[in-house]
Protein backbone atom coordinates (compact mmCIF):
# COMPACT_ATOMS: atom_id res chain seq x y z
CA UNK A 1 0.00 0.00 0.00
CA UNK A 2 2.82 2.41 0.91
CA UNK A 3 4.52 1.57 -2.35
CA UNK A 4 1.38 2.43 -4.37
CA UNK A 5 0.96 5.73 -2.55
CA UNK A 6 4.62 6.57 -3.16
CA UNK A 7 4.29 5.75 -6.88
CA UNK A 8 1.16 7.91 -7.17
CA UNK A 9 2.93 10.83 -5.46
CA UNK A 10 5.96 10.51 -7.72
CA UNK A 11 3.68 10.38 -10.77
CA UNK A 12 1.85 13.51 -9.64
CA UNK A 13 5.12 15.38 -9.10
CA UNK A 14 6.36 14.38 -12.57
CA UNK A 15 3.03 15.42 -14.09
CA UNK A 16 3.16 18.82 -12.39
CA UNK A 17 6.76 19.44 -13.43
CA UNK A 18 6.08 18.35 -17.00
CA UNK A 19 2.95 20.50 -17.32
CA UNK A 20 4.86 23.54 -16.01
CA UNK A 21 7.59 23.02 -18.61
CA UNK A 22 4.99 22.81 -21.38
CA UNK A 23 3.05 25.80 -20.05
CA UNK A 24 6.18 27.98 -19.74
CA UNK A 25 7.45 27.09 -23.21
CA UNK A 26 4.13 27.94 -24.82
CA UNK A 27 3.99 31.21 -22.94
CA UNK A 28 7.54 32.16 -23.94
CA UNK A 29 6.79 31.44 -27.60
CA UNK A 30 3.66 33.59 -27.55
CA UNK A 31 5.52 36.43 -25.78
CA UNK A 32 8.38 36.27 -28.27
CA UNK A 33 6.03 36.38 -31.26
CA UNK A 34 4.25 39.36 -29.71
CA UNK A 35 7.60 41.04 -29.06
CA UNK A 36 8.66 40.48 -32.66
CA UNK A 37 5.46 42.02 -34.06
CA UNK A 38 5.59 44.97 -31.66
CA UNK A 39 9.24 45.71 -32.34
CA UNK A 40 8.75 45.49 -36.10
CA UNK A 41 5.86 47.95 -35.82
CA UNK A 42 8.06 50.34 -33.83
CA UNK A 43 10.85 50.11 -36.42
CA UNK A 44 8.36 51.06 -39.15
CA UNK A 45 6.98 53.89 -37.01
CA UNK A 46 10.53 55.17 -36.49
CA UNK A 47 11.02 55.09 -40.28
CA UNK A 48 7.84 57.10 -40.81
CA UNK A 49 8.99 59.77 -38.35
CA UNK A 50 12.71 59.94 -39.19
CA UNK A 51 12.58 58.82 -42.84
CA UNK A 52 15.29 56.23 -42.10
CA UNK A 53 15.69 53.03 -40.16
CA UNK A 54 17.36 53.21 -36.74
CA UNK A 55 21.07 52.29 -36.65
CA UNK A 56 20.41 49.82 -33.84
CA UNK A 57 17.78 48.68 -31.39
CA UNK A 58 19.51 50.88 -28.82
CA UNK A 59 18.80 53.95 -30.96
CA UNK A 60 15.23 52.76 -31.45
CA UNK A 61 14.84 52.32 -27.70
CA UNK A 62 16.13 55.84 -27.04
CA UNK A 63 13.73 57.35 -29.59
CA UNK A 64 10.83 55.29 -28.30
CA UNK A 65 11.42 56.60 -24.80
CA UNK A 66 11.68 60.16 -26.13
CA UNK A 67 9.06 60.23 -28.89
CA UNK A 68 7.13 57.02 -29.42
CA UNK A 69 6.10 56.31 -25.82
CA UNK A 70 6.87 52.63 -25.37
CA UNK A 71 9.61 50.09 -24.99
CA UNK A 72 11.52 47.47 -26.93
CA UNK A 73 10.40 43.96 -26.11
CA UNK A 74 12.77 41.03 -25.64
CA UNK A 75 12.84 37.49 -26.97
CA UNK A 76 12.19 34.69 -24.51
CA UNK A 77 13.06 31.47 -26.36
CA UNK A 78 16.87 31.37 -26.26
CA UNK A 79 19.22 31.31 -23.29
CA UNK A 80 19.32 35.13 -23.55
CA UNK A 81 15.77 35.29 -22.15
CA UNK A 82 14.76 38.77 -21.20
CA UNK A 83 17.91 40.47 -22.43
CA UNK A 84 17.89 43.04 -25.19
CA UNK A 85 20.63 41.21 -27.10
CA UNK A 86 21.24 42.38 -30.66
CA UNK A 87 23.37 40.58 -33.26
CA UNK A 88 24.85 42.00 -36.45
CA UNK A 89 24.59 38.66 -38.22
CA UNK A 90 22.12 35.81 -38.11
CA UNK A 91 24.21 33.24 -36.22
CA UNK A 92 21.70 31.34 -34.07
CA UNK A 93 23.07 32.66 -30.76
CA UNK A 94 19.71 34.06 -29.60
CA UNK A 95 18.45 37.55 -29.05
CA UNK A 96 17.50 39.72 -32.01
CA UNK A 97 19.08 40.00 -35.44
CA UNK A 98 18.63 43.53 -36.79
CA UNK A 99 19.70 44.83 -40.20
CA UNK A 100 19.77 48.67 -40.12
CA UNK A 101 19.98 48.95 -43.92
CA UNK A 102 16.61 47.24 -44.45
CA UNK A 103 14.97 47.52 -41.02
CA UNK A 104 14.66 43.74 -40.95
CA UNK A 105 14.21 42.28 -37.46
CA UNK A 106 14.39 38.54 -36.81
CA UNK A 107 14.74 36.22 -33.87
CA UNK A 108 18.36 35.04 -33.96
CA UNK A 109 17.55 31.32 -33.73
CA UNK A 110 18.17 28.96 -36.65
CA UNK A 111 16.90 25.64 -35.27
CA UNK A 112 13.27 24.47 -34.89
CA UNK A 113 11.49 25.38 -31.66
CA UNK A 114 11.61 21.74 -30.53
CA UNK A 115 15.38 22.08 -30.06
CA UNK A 116 14.89 24.82 -27.47
CA UNK A 117 11.72 23.36 -25.91
CA UNK A 118 11.68 19.55 -26.36
CA UNK A 119 8.45 19.20 -24.33
CA UNK A 120 6.55 21.77 -26.39
CA UNK A 121 4.16 20.11 -28.84
CA UNK A 122 2.23 23.16 -30.05
CA UNK A 123 1.74 24.36 -33.60
CA UNK A 124 5.17 26.04 -33.75
CA UNK A 125 7.15 22.95 -32.74
CA UNK A 126 8.81 22.44 -36.13
CA UNK A 127 9.05 26.11 -37.09
CA UNK A 128 12.35 28.01 -37.14
CA UNK A 129 11.99 31.26 -35.15
CA UNK A 130 14.17 33.28 -37.56
CA UNK A 131 11.54 32.59 -40.26
CA UNK A 132 8.68 34.20 -38.32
Amino acid sequence: MKRIILMVLISLIILILFSNAVWDSGRYIVWTKYSLRSNRFKIEKFKEIKNKYPYSLTELKAKINDELDGKIYKEYISSKKGQLAEAERLDGEGGWYYNPATGELKINLLEPVKKYYPFYFGECRNEIPSNW
